[in-house]
């Protein structure tokens, strides 16, 4: 894992990865975490917009003429780009850019966004914590497949 230092992204997929592997034949409350974290299209651009603040700092780099290849607004455009093909999320964007002078609408469809993308990282929080309670998460010492891995700090 140390070798990966701050790339989120390959971390993620290891982590579900080796989730998936260990939820096999389980009971739905222990599949269940991980099945929301592997059917929400939010989850994806979230993971690597972390992973590219975890990995490099964007102004920092352009301060250092080291300019990245990716600008964070991209990223952030992807993630709320993910949250639009929830219904929900696009019934609100649509009622929105209807009526434009509608702050109210506008505050809603912000909040709506927003709160897709907590739900994204509060399901991958959800998805660890409940397998490592449940015996089946990859961050076990000694886990099968993997090999050891650092237990996660929260809980």
């Amino acid at each position: 894992m140390k070798a990966m230092g701050h790339g989120s992204a390959e971390m993620h997929l290891r982590v579900m990865s080796a989730l998936g592997r260990r939820t096999v034949g389980k009971s739905q409350y222990v599949r269940s975490p991980v099945e929301d974290v592997d059917s929400d299209p939010v989850v994806v651009p979230v993971i690597d917009a972390l992973d590219l603040y975890g990995r490099r700092f964007y102004y920092l780099d352009q301060l250092g003429d080291s300019p990245q290849d990716v600008y964070p607004d991209d990223l952030w455009g992807k993630i709320e780009g993910a949250a639009l093909t929830l219904p929900e999320v696009a019934l609100l964007h649509e009622r929105s850019f209807a009526c434009l002078q509608d702050r109210n609408l506008y505050q809603e469809l912000m909040d709506a966004l927003n709160d897709r993308t907590a739900v994204a990282v509060e399901r991958v929080w959800l998805a660890d914590e409940g397998c490592r309670r449940r015996s089946a998460s990859p961050f076990d010492v000694g886990a099968q497949d993997d090999g050891p891995l650092p237990r996660s700090s929260g809980g």
